[in-house]
Formats: C-alpha cells, structure tokens, sequence
C-alpha cells in the first residue's frame, strides 16, 4: 500500500508539472490528477515491485536469479563438450553477492569463469528484497548447476 501511495505522489508531481509547463487552470489539472489516479486504481497501474520481474515466492525467485544469470553468460570459445558444475550463491537481503563457491568443476578453466563471471555481473539481484524473511531463508543459499556448452546453457536447481 505504502508504494502504491509512493506512485500516486509521483503521478501528482509529473501532473503537476504538466500542468505549469501547458499553463492549465487548477480545475483542470484536478481533473486530470481525478483521471489519472482513477485509471491507476482500477488498472492496478500504480507501481508493484511484486511484479513477475521480481521474486514473490522462493521458486520464482529462483526463476529471476536463473534467468539473470544466463542473461549475462559469455559464449566460450572452443567449448564443444557438454560440461556442467556446481555453484552455491549467497546473497545478502539487498541482493549482494556474499559468496560464490564451486561445489563442483568441470576442469575447463575458461567455462568455469564464464560462470563465475556471470554471477558476478549479474548482481545486485534486487528482487530478493521482496521475498519474506522465510521465503529467503528457503533459498539462500541459492545451490544450483550450470549445464551446457558454448552459449547454450541452462540452470538447473
């Protein structure tokens, strides 16, 4: 409720500013702040952050780190074999990395730092912020295989 409050403020403020740079009068511009706060509430448009983007439960949470990671995996030159290793992740509240550990390798030095890398620069991975405390205990820390070769990869949990 807070952030849709946040939104509406905003909406307010842009309306507001509308308004001086069109020159309206005040009874227009409340009219169009009624219409547009009225499009909001029943569109639901104002802002949520619990949107499919972020993380609402601990496995779609997972879904989000996943797919942020594979975003940011670099093609490996040369890696024609399947491979697959291990990671565990942990994150902090804020989305930080804490710790990257290789449970398990796979002996190609270039793929594993791809792997690495990808982590790294995927973070901060905001969205966990939006999980309960229980529903982040569940996932961190976030144990998962990467699996494939070259640019085709998948995570698996």
């Amino acid at each position: 409720m807070g952030l849709r409050l946040v939104s509406l403020a905003r909406l307010l403020i842009i309306s507001s500013f509308v308004a001086v740079c069109l020159s309206i009068s005040e009874v227009q511009l409340k009219n169009v702040v009624f219409f547009l706060v009225l499009v909001c509430v029943l569109c639901g448009c104002a802002v949520n952050p619990a949107s499919s983007k972020y993380c609402t439960s601990a496995e779609k949470c997972r879904d989000y780190i996943a797919k942020r990671i594979l975003l940011n995996w670099a093609k490996v030159k040369g890696s024609r074999e399947r491979r697959e290793m291990e990671y565990k992740l942990t994150l902090d509240k804020r989305g930080k990395v804490v710790d990257i550990e290789t449970v398990r390798g796979t002996g190609n030095v270039a793929f594993e730092h791809a792997g690495i890398q990808a982590i790294v620069s995927s973070a901060p991975y905001k969205g966990v912020k939006y999980l309960t405390d229980e529903e982040f205990e569940k996932i961190m820390p976030f144990h998962f295989k990467l699996t494939g070769k070259g640019d085709n990869v998948r995570i698996n949990w």
